[in-house]
């Protein structure tokens, strides 16, 4: 039955049109920033347990009732993907690696578990022994992986290495993803292909191994893609259901992931060429709704330019010129032969030819993206997806991946680039010995030139933050400085923060230098230390070394007690508070009484 002809399913489409423009209005250029805070600071947590518990049960129905898994048959798939989720803990470190963004996203993890709520922690002190979290603001981050976190927090309780553990299962999950799609596409070589590639990229392994989102997102978009094949195969009320929800968490992951929603429109627009008529369900209608939480965290974003986070002014953040150096560092990241980089060049090179074998395809035959074959249209309309999401960064500041805390950012296009992969050994593997020989290949490139750069050279190590993060906090531990009793200020007070210390960042003190008068004199923290990044450059007039840092106050003095250089041009020194001068009597007045009646009146006044 045509859709326009269908009273019902007409007033489902209007319906769904109408929340979809009050939404993008709404929440886009109406909702003021501090209503746009407080929602997704108190609606953020619950929001996301909600869609999470109706995604979870709508697809595990999904699969009881399309699955059905010949173990004998798959044994060896199984086995790889097995063996490769262990592969790859061997050589690459487990760590916070990216700047300040990982620790973010954990410190907001941390927020959620003690307090379910959807914002991340400036300062902290402590109160009657527990660390009390302090100063919050939503992140420009969407909330689904830290929430994540936080519900494997609430299971085994709070520590920061549960985030190794969520990336640890998702790239677990990604290969049996992978494995899954590539029997579909070509069979169970094509399925063995798809995961003996992708653990052959170093960029996969040094995500599997942190604490970031990259790869959780790209986890979403498989489960997206097997979403749409089943909705494709059958669209019924529950693939429905369950393609919108894959979409919509997808959404909440990075703040660029809703462009998806577009690829599950598309997959709709060609159901209903194929078929003449389509079925929409009150999920589908309210799918706006449903992405409030993902339209709040990119509004509360583009209102707050210093979450650019660069140097270059929120005017300056997209511009044309970009594109040329941003395509320039990607094609090099990609093609990179020197093994210094994350990348794969076997993956690159074959999926570029995939690529080329498609568009192919789809230039002799026009019909092709609405074949009969059930894995067919959803495939190609995501391997096209992909691409032209990702080339829609070109834009900004932030796309150049030949930088070692960008190249992230190409984790969806490499995803594409191993589907693409698959297709065309669906083609040429017309004997059972050349598919043989193709997974040989790929094997060999696997331990020859992938495992041997990664083992002599660990991909983290790359990142000069991460050995500094690292160094930072083997040194509290074995200076024995207890968490409760030693009070830290640092630029970036956020891995302190997760590691349980009380801190304070240095912009916070450099508005008020006096709050820490009265922690001072009365003691209530044993140390207080001052951390701080030192980037000395060279002076090329005077051939001497600039400090360029952002000072403490000059009222708040302190003795070095130990530094380290952690880059070329990068260095950390500790330092502890020995005085603190006293505020001058025309300036607020000080709190008055002993150490004792302190710590009471601090309960009520943290700084």
């Amino acid at each position: 039955m045509n859709l326009l002809k269908n009273r019902s399913q007409l007033i489902k489409l209007l319906l769904f049109l109408f929340l979809s423009i009050i939404s993008l209005l709404f929440w886009l250029k109406i909702a003021p920033t501090e209503c746009l805070r407080l929602f997704i600071r108190n609606t953020g947590y619950w929001w996301l347990l909600f869609l999470t518990i109706w995604f979870s049960w709508s697809f595990y129905k999904l699969l009881k009732k399309h699955s059905y898994i010949n173990w004998e048959k798959h044994k060896w798939g199984l086995l790889l993907c097995l063996l490769g989720s262990i592969f790859i803990h061997i050589h690459e470190p487990h760590a916070y690696k990216i700047l300040e963004d990982e620790y973010t996203l954990g410190a907001m993890a941390k927020y959620m578990h003690q307090y379910q709520e959807q914002t991340v922690p400036y300062a902290a002190h402590y109160i009657d022994g527990r660390q009390v979290l302090l100063d919050d603001y939503p992140n420009k981050r969407p909330g689904l992986y830290p929430f994540t976190v936080s519900l494997l927090h609430n299971l085994t309780g709070f520590r920061p290495e549960n985030a190794y553990i969520v990336n640890g299962i998702s790239a677990a999950t990604i290969l049996l993803l992978l494995y899954t799609l590539g029997n579909l596409i070509g069979g169970r070589s094509s399925g063995l292909f798809a995961v003996i590639l992708i653990l052959g990229l170093p960029l996969f392994i040094q995500n599997a191994t942190g604490a970031g989102f990259d790869l959780y997102n790209a986890l979403f978009i498989l489960i997206l893609l097997l979403s749409s094949y089943f909705y494709w195969k059958e669209p019924g009320d529950l693939e429905t259901t369950a393609l919108v929800l894959s979409g919509v968490l997808l959404a909440n992951i990075r703040y660029e992931s809703i462009l998806y929603m577009l690829f599950i429109a598309g997959i709709l627009l060609l159901k209903r060429r194929k078929s003449k008529d389509i079925k929409l369900n009150w999920t589908f209608v309210i799918c706006p709704l449903l992405l409030s939480t993902a339209l709040a965290n990119i509004a509360f974003f583009w209102e707050n330019p210093i979450f650019l986070e660069s140097a270059k002014a929120a005017s300056n953040f997209w511009k044309t010129e970009y594109i040329r150096k941003n395509i320039g560092g990607d094609l090099y990241f990609l093609f990179n032969i020197d093994g210094q980089l994350t990348n794969s060049i076997f993956l690159s090179m074959s999926g570029l030819i995939g690529y080329i074998y498609i568009a192919a395809k789809i230039l002799s035959n026009n019909k092709l993206l609405v074949n009969t074959e059930q894995i067919k249209a959803p495939l190609l309309l995501i391997l096209f997806s992909i691409p032209i999401f990702t080339s829609m960064t070109l834009l900004s500041f932030w796309a150049n991946w030949d930088d070692p805390v960008t190249s992230r950012f190409s984790m969806p296009l490499q995803i594409a680039l191993v589907l693409s992969a698959i297709c065309v050994l669906r083609r040429i593997t017309i004997s059972n010995r050349l598919s043989k020989s193709v997974i040989l290949i790929s094997i060999l490139y696997l331990l020859i030139f992938s495992t041997s750069n990664t083992s002599k050279a660990p991909s983290t190590n790359s990142l000069w933050f991460s050995k500094e993060a690292e160094w930072q906090k083997l040194y509290l531990k074995e200076s024995n400085y207890k968490k409760e009793s030693t009070l830290i200020i640092a630029n970036f007070p956020l891995r302190y923060i997760l590691w349980g210390y009380p801190c304070i960042s240095k912009e916070k003190l450099r508005n008020d230098p006096y709050i820490l008068e009265n922690i001072f004199k009365y003691k209530y923290y044993d140390k207080i230390l001052v951390i701080e990044d030192i980037i000395i450059l060279p002076n090329k007039e005077k051939n001497l070394f600039n400090k360029n840092e952002a000072k403490i106050p000059n009222v708040i003095h302190t003795k070095e007690i130990t530094s380290k250089q952690v880059s070329f041009c990068i260095y950390n020194i500790i330092s502890e508070v020995t005085n603190i001068e006293h505020r001058v009597e025309n300036q607020t007045s000080k709190f008055v009484g002993n150490a004792e009646e302190f710590k009471i009146w601090m309960q009520n006044n943290l700084p």
